[in-house]
């Protein structure tokens, strides 16, 4: 079995920072096509969900704003934060 070294710890930890940078990239395109969609096709996008569920236009706009609020959180509190954390114990080791 192999011994574990402060280098292939920094490694993996530098692989784990890479991959949460790129969800969070990932992350902030969703939300700025959800938001641009949001923007550009309202009208057209709540056509659609008025035949699924009866609910006012202010009703679907706000909706769409908490979705967008709590995605941004989530993807705060699991990507980015998380990141920076790594990034933050790499300087210190």
């Amino acid at each position: 079995m192999e011994k574990r070294t402060k280098q292939n710890d920094k490694h993996d930890l530098q692989i784990i920072a890479g991959i949460l940078i790129r969800a969070a990239l990932i992350s902030l395109g969703i939300l700025l096509l959800w938001s641009g969609w949001l923007v550009v096709a309202s009208e057209y996008a709540y056509k659609i969900y008025f035949g699924l569920f009866s609910i006012t236009q202010q009703e679907f706009i706000s909706l769409n704003l908490i979705g967008l609020l709590v995605f941004k959180i989530f993807c705060t509190v699991f990507f980015l934060i998380p990141f920076v954390a790594i990034k933050l114990y790499e300087r210190s080791i």
